[in-house]
Protein backbone atom coordinates (compact mmCIF):
# COMPACT_ATOMS: atom_id res chain seq x y z
CA UNK A 1 0.00 0.00 0.00
CA UNK A 2 2.72 2.47 0.99
CA UNK A 3 4.56 1.73 -2.21
CA UNK A 4 1.43 2.61 -4.18
CA UNK A 5 0.97 5.83 -2.17
CA UNK A 6 4.62 6.70 -2.69
CA UNK A 7 4.30 6.16 -6.42
CA UNK A 8 1.23 8.41 -6.68
CA UNK A 9 2.81 11.13 -4.53
CA UNK A 10 5.95 10.99 -6.60
CA UNK A 11 4.01 11.12 -9.87
CA UNK A 12 1.94 14.00 -8.54
CA UNK A 13 5.06 16.02 -7.71
CA UNK A 14 6.40 15.37 -11.21
CA UNK A 15 3.09 16.44 -12.75
CA UNK A 16 3.02 19.58 -10.59
CA UNK A 17 6.54 20.43 -11.75
CA UNK A 18 5.45 20.33 -15.38
CA UNK A 19 2.32 22.39 -14.70
CA UNK A 20 4.38 25.07 -12.95
CA UNK A 21 6.98 24.87 -15.70
CA UNK A 22 4.38 25.29 -18.45
CA UNK A 23 2.54 28.13 -16.72
CA UNK A 24 5.85 29.75 -15.77
CA UNK A 25 6.79 29.70 -19.45
CA UNK A 26 3.63 31.66 -20.20
CA UNK A 27 4.40 34.22 -17.49
CA UNK A 28 7.97 34.52 -18.74
CA UNK A 29 6.84 34.89 -22.34
CA UNK A 30 4.14 37.47 -21.67
CA UNK A 31 5.81 39.61 -19.00
CA UNK A 32 9.57 39.20 -18.55
CA UNK A 33 10.87 38.49 -22.05
CA UNK A 34 9.05 41.36 -23.78
CA UNK A 35 10.75 43.72 -21.30
CA UNK A 36 14.11 42.03 -21.86
CA UNK A 37 13.57 42.46 -25.61
CA UNK A 38 12.37 46.08 -25.48
CA UNK A 39 14.72 47.48 -22.86
CA UNK A 40 17.93 45.75 -23.91
CA UNK A 41 20.22 47.38 -26.48
CA UNK A 42 21.34 45.87 -29.78
CA UNK A 43 19.85 44.45 -32.99
CA UNK A 44 17.11 41.82 -33.02
CA UNK A 45 19.48 38.82 -32.94
CA UNK A 46 21.28 40.22 -29.86
CA UNK A 47 17.93 40.77 -28.14
CA UNK A 48 16.78 37.24 -29.03
CA UNK A 49 20.05 35.78 -27.75
CA UNK A 50 19.54 37.63 -24.47
CA UNK A 51 16.02 36.16 -24.17
CA UNK A 52 17.33 32.66 -24.90
CA UNK A 53 19.78 32.96 -22.04
CA UNK A 54 16.96 33.86 -19.68
CA UNK A 55 15.00 30.83 -20.84
CA UNK A 56 18.05 28.56 -20.60
CA UNK A 57 18.52 29.66 -17.00
CA UNK A 58 14.95 28.64 -16.13
CA UNK A 59 15.57 25.26 -17.79
CA UNK A 60 18.56 24.78 -15.50
CA UNK A 61 16.39 25.63 -12.49
CA UNK A 62 13.87 23.04 -13.64
CA UNK A 63 16.54 20.34 -13.66
CA UNK A 64 17.84 21.58 -10.29
CA UNK A 65 14.39 20.88 -8.85
CA UNK A 66 14.12 17.50 -10.57
CA UNK A 67 17.55 16.54 -9.28
CA UNK A 68 16.95 17.74 -5.73
CA UNK A 69 13.68 15.81 -5.60
CA UNK A 70 15.39 12.62 -6.79
CA UNK A 71 13.57 12.42 -10.14
CA UNK A 72 16.48 12.94 -12.59
CA UNK A 73 20.23 12.92 -12.03
CA UNK A 74 20.97 15.20 -15.01
CA UNK A 75 22.86 18.43 -14.32
CA UNK A 76 23.31 20.62 -17.43
CA UNK A 77 26.07 22.56 -15.67
CA UNK A 78 28.27 19.44 -15.58
CA UNK A 79 27.92 18.74 -19.31
CA UNK A 80 30.65 20.22 -21.50
CA UNK A 81 28.79 20.88 -24.77
CA UNK A 82 30.90 20.28 -27.89
CA UNK A 83 31.18 23.17 -30.33
CA UNK A 84 32.84 22.04 -33.57
CA UNK A 85 32.70 25.55 -35.05
CA UNK A 86 31.29 29.01 -34.24
CA UNK A 87 28.18 28.04 -36.25
CA UNK A 88 26.82 24.49 -36.42
CA UNK A 89 23.68 22.36 -36.57
CA UNK A 90 22.96 20.28 -33.47
CA UNK A 91 21.13 16.95 -33.82
CA UNK A 92 20.10 14.33 -31.27
CA UNK A 93 17.83 11.36 -30.77
CA UNK A 94 14.55 12.16 -29.02
CA UNK A 95 13.56 9.54 -26.41
CA UNK A 96 11.82 11.77 -23.82
CA UNK A 97 9.69 14.86 -23.28
CA UNK A 98 12.55 16.77 -21.61
CA UNK A 99 15.14 16.48 -24.39
CA UNK A 100 14.60 19.98 -25.76
CA UNK A 101 14.96 21.70 -22.41
CA UNK A 102 17.91 19.46 -21.43
CA UNK A 103 19.82 20.49 -24.55
CA UNK A 104 18.88 24.17 -24.44
CA UNK A 105 19.91 24.25 -20.78
CA UNK A 106 23.38 23.16 -21.93
CA UNK A 107 23.41 25.38 -25.07
CA UNK A 108 22.00 28.75 -23.89
CA UNK A 109 22.72 30.45 -27.23
CA UNK A 110 21.04 27.78 -29.39
CA UNK A 111 17.68 28.06 -31.07
CA UNK A 112 15.36 25.21 -32.05
CA UNK A 113 12.81 24.27 -34.69
CA UNK A 114 9.35 24.27 -33.10
CA UNK A 115 6.42 22.37 -34.62
CA UNK A 116 4.08 24.75 -36.44
CA UNK A 117 1.03 24.19 -34.22
CA UNK A 118 3.09 24.55 -31.07
CA UNK A 119 4.84 27.66 -32.38
CA UNK A 120 1.49 29.46 -32.54
CA UNK A 121 0.38 28.30 -29.08
CA UNK A 122 -1.36 31.27 -27.40
CA UNK A 123 0.48 30.77 -24.10
CA UNK A 124 4.01 30.04 -25.31
CA UNK A 125 4.06 31.55 -28.81
CA UNK A 126 5.38 34.92 -27.65
CA UNK A 127 8.21 33.22 -25.75
CA UNK A 128 9.21 31.37 -28.94
CA UNK A 129 9.22 34.59 -30.97
CA UNK A 130 11.14 36.61 -28.37
CA UNK A 131 13.82 33.90 -28.30
CA UNK A 132 14.08 33.70 -32.07
CA UNK A 133 12.99 30.06 -32.09
CA UNK A 134 12.07 28.89 -35.59
CA UNK A 135 8.64 28.00 -36.93
CA UNK A 136 8.75 24.41 -38.18
CA UNK A 137 6.16 25.17 -40.86
CA UNK A 138 2.94 23.52 -41.91
CA UNK A 139 4.44 20.33 -43.34
CA UNK A 140 3.95 21.29 -47.00
CA UNK A 141 6.73 21.26 -49.59
CA UNK A 142 6.64 25.05 -49.95
CA UNK A 143 6.65 25.42 -46.18
CA UNK A 144 9.65 23.08 -45.97
CA UNK A 145 11.65 25.28 -48.35
CA UNK A 146 10.89 28.33 -46.23
CA UNK A 147 11.94 26.47 -43.08
CA UNK A 148 15.28 25.51 -44.65
CA UNK A 149 15.90 29.10 -45.77
CA UNK A 150 15.04 30.59 -42.38
CA UNK A 151 17.11 28.02 -40.53
CA UNK A 152 20.13 28.53 -42.79
CA UNK A 153 19.92 32.27 -42.20
CA UNK A 154 19.77 31.70 -38.44
CA UNK A 155 22.80 29.38 -38.48
CA UNK A 156 24.83 31.71 -40.67
CA UNK A 157 24.09 34.58 -38.28
CA UNK A 158 26.06 32.68 -35.64
CA UNK A 159 23.25 30.85 -33.85
CA UNK A 160 23.49 27.06 -33.37
CA UNK A 161 20.23 25.33 -34.30
CA UNK A 162 18.84 22.19 -32.61
CA UNK A 163 16.99 19.73 -34.85
CA UNK A 164 15.67 16.25 -34.04
CA UNK A 165 16.03 14.15 -37.21
CA UNK A 166 13.24 11.81 -36.05
CA UNK A 167 10.80 14.73 -35.91
CA UNK A 168 9.07 13.49 -32.75
CA UNK A 169 9.70 11.30 -29.72
CA UNK A 170 10.55 7.65 -30.31
CA UNK A 171 9.44 4.57 -28.41
CA UNK A 172 11.85 3.01 -25.86
CA UNK A 173 14.69 1.13 -27.53
CA UNK A 174 13.71 2.29 -31.02
CA UNK A 175 14.64 4.96 -33.54
CA UNK A 176 12.27 6.49 -36.02
CA UNK A 177 13.44 7.15 -39.60
CA UNK A 178 15.81 10.11 -39.82
CA UNK A 179 14.76 12.99 -42.03
CA UNK A 180 17.55 14.66 -43.97
CA UNK A 181 16.53 18.27 -43.30
CA UNK A 182 19.31 18.82 -40.75
CA UNK A 183 21.90 17.57 -43.23
CA UNK A 184 20.51 19.80 -45.99
CA UNK A 185 20.60 22.84 -43.72
CA UNK A 186 24.15 22.17 -42.55
CA UNK A 187 25.36 21.72 -46.13
CA UNK A 188 23.55 24.81 -47.40
CA UNK A 189 24.91 26.93 -44.53
CA UNK A 190 28.42 25.46 -44.90
CA UNK A 191 28.64 24.40 -41.24
CA UNK A 192 29.33 21.07 -39.49
CA UNK A 193 26.72 18.79 -37.97
CA UNK A 194 27.21 17.99 -34.28
CA UNK A 195 25.41 14.77 -33.22
CA UNK A 196 24.61 14.06 -29.57
CA UNK A 197 23.27 10.83 -28.10
CA UNK A 198 20.72 10.92 -25.27
CA UNK A 199 20.45 8.04 -22.80
CA UNK A 200 17.53 7.70 -20.40
CA UNK A 201 17.33 4.76 -18.00
CA UNK A 202 14.69 3.72 -17.17
CA UNK A 203 12.68 5.16 -20.06
CA UNK A 204 10.30 7.90 -18.90
CA UNK A 205 8.12 10.56 -20.53
CA UNK A 206 8.30 8.67 -23.81
CA UNK A 207 5.77 8.59 -26.62
CA UNK A 208 2.50 7.38 -25.16
CA UNK A 209 3.78 7.30 -21.57
CA UNK A 210 2.59 10.16 -19.33
CA UNK A 211 4.08 11.78 -16.23
CA UNK A 212 1.81 9.65 -14.01
CA UNK A 213 3.88 6.52 -14.74
CA UNK A 214 7.10 7.96 -13.32
CA UNK A 215 9.30 5.29 -11.66
CA UNK A 216 10.18 5.17 -7.98
CA UNK A 217 13.94 5.20 -8.61
CA UNK A 218 16.08 8.05 -9.92
CA UNK A 219 16.13 8.34 -13.71
CA UNK A 220 19.65 8.36 -15.15
CA UNK A 221 19.69 10.88 -17.97
CA UNK A 222 22.87 11.65 -19.90
CA UNK A 223 23.94 13.45 -23.07
CA UNK A 224 26.96 12.02 -24.88
CA UNK A 225 29.11 13.74 -27.47
CA UNK A 226 29.66 12.14 -30.87
CA UNK A 227 32.10 12.95 -33.65
CA UNK A 228 31.01 15.96 -35.73
CA UNK A 229 30.13 15.49 -39.39
CA UNK A 230 32.04 17.97 -41.55
CA UNK A 231 30.17 17.97 -44.82
CA UNK A 232 32.96 19.68 -46.74
CA UNK A 233 34.98 16.47 -46.26
CA UNK A 234 32.16 14.13 -47.34
CA UNK A 235 31.55 12.89 -50.89
CA UNK A 236 28.32 11.03 -50.14
CA UNK A 237 24.92 12.67 -50.56
CA UNK A 238 22.71 13.90 -47.74
CA UNK A 239 20.46 10.83 -47.80
CA UNK A 240 23.39 8.40 -47.56
CA UNK A 241 25.06 10.43 -44.82
CA UNK A 242 21.86 10.50 -42.78
CA UNK A 243 21.44 6.73 -43.15
CA UNK A 244 25.01 6.28 -41.93
CA UNK A 245 24.39 8.59 -38.99
CA UNK A 246 21.27 6.66 -38.06
CA UNK A 247 23.25 3.40 -38.07
CA UNK A 248 25.70 5.01 -35.64
CA UNK A 249 22.81 5.95 -33.36
CA UNK A 250 21.41 2.41 -33.62
CA UNK A 251 24.75 1.04 -32.46
CA UNK A 252 24.76 3.36 -29.46
CA UNK A 253 21.17 2.46 -28.66
CA UNK A 254 21.91 -1.28 -28.73
CA UNK A 255 24.98 -0.86 -26.50
CA UNK A 256 23.02 1.24 -24.01
CA UNK A 257 20.34 -1.45 -23.71
CA UNK A 258 22.90 -4.20 -23.58
CA UNK A 259 24.90 -2.61 -20.80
Amino acid sequence: MWKTVHRWVRSGLVGAAFVVFYCGGGVLGWSVLPLVWLLGPGPSEVRARRCRRWVSTTFRWFFDYMRWMGFFDYNPRSFDPPRPAPCFVLVANHPTLVDVIALLAAYPDATVLVKGKRYHNPLLGLLFRCCGFLDGGDGTAAGGIEVVERTCASVMSGCPVLIFPEGTRSSPGELLPFKRGAMRIARAAGVPLQPLFIRCDPPVLTKGRGWYSFPLNVVHYAIESMDPVRLADQKAGDRALMRGLRRTYEGRLKSSHGS
